[in-house]
């Protein structure tokens, strides 16, 4: 196991021991209800690495083209992607 993986799985232990079941609750860790962009096409967008934001068109192509992500993307750039899904994309700019 390389030292990124360890520190991934490591960070993910202590993660789900800290919030437990609220990791699956509907409204996750906080609480707090999601707005959600109900979109089809805005969604095959971001699928196909189509926003118009470099850095989630970059993650999502690279995760269409090979099918897993990279150790890299796992970490911020993986928080950074799926918050568009959500239409939080003021937080990625």
């Amino acid at each position: 196991m390389t030292r990124m993986s360890l520190k991934l799985l490591c960070l993910d232990r202590f993660f789900t021991q800290k919030h437990g079941n609220k990791l699956f609750a509907e409204y996750g860790i906080t609480g707090k209800k999601l707005r959600w962009n109900e979109d089809p096409e805005a969604f095959q967008r971001w699928k196909d690495g189509q926003t118009g934001l470099p850095l989630v068109d970059a993650n999502m192509r690279e995760l269409k083209q090979t099918g897993v992500p990279s150790l890299v993307f796992i970490t911020k750039r993986k928080e950074k992607t799926s918050s568009v899904l959500n239409g939080f994309s003021a937080c990625i700019q």
